[in-house]
Parts: structure tokens; C-alpha cells; sequence
């Protein structure tokens, strides 16, 4: 199981990279747009509305990125005595 860990812990921060970059291309694709507020608009989303999107994506991001962080860190220490 040792041989694994180094690309274990490789894989868990490639993970947590991995989701801070699709967190930003998800808030690019749903940018708000010229129009999108505009009277008599009838799509987009308003800057208000992303701003509170931008806001609740990034709590579940930022803990799925953290732990992943957390559990590299632990596989790259190498095995510990389970008492």
C-alpha cells in the first residue's frame, strides 16, 4: 500500500485543483450579461443573482477542496501506528 500513497496524495490535490477550476468556469459560464437586467429582458442572470450564486458555490467548494487538501497532506505522511 505505500508504493499507492505518493499518488494517492497526488490525486487528492489534483482533485481539490481540480475543483477550484471548474468553481471559476461554471462562474464564467453563468456570468451576467449586458442585457441581463434590463427592463423588458427575458433571460440572463442579474449581478445580484450571481453574486449570491458565486456566494453559495463557493461553501460546498471550498470544504470539498479543503478536506482533499487535508487528506493528501495525511497520505504523504506516510503510515502511522493506529494506536
Amino acid at each position: 500500500m505505500e508504493k499507492f500513497e505518493k499518488m494517492a496524495a497526488q490525486g487528492a490535490m489534483a482533485m481539490a485543483g481540480g475543483l477550484v477550476v471548474l468553481y471559476a468556469v461554471l462562474l464564467f459560464i453563468w456570468r451576467p450579461t449586458v442585457t441581463s437586467g434590463a427592463p423588458g429582458a427575458t433571460g440572463g442572470i442579474t449581478p445580484l443573482l450571481w453574486a449570491v450564486l458565486a456566494i453559495a458555490m463557493a461553501v460546498p467548494v471550498a470544504v470539498l477542496a479543503g478536506v482533499h487538501v487535508v487528506f493528501a497532506r495525511d497520505l504523504q505522511g506516510g503510515a502511522k501506528p493506529m494506536h
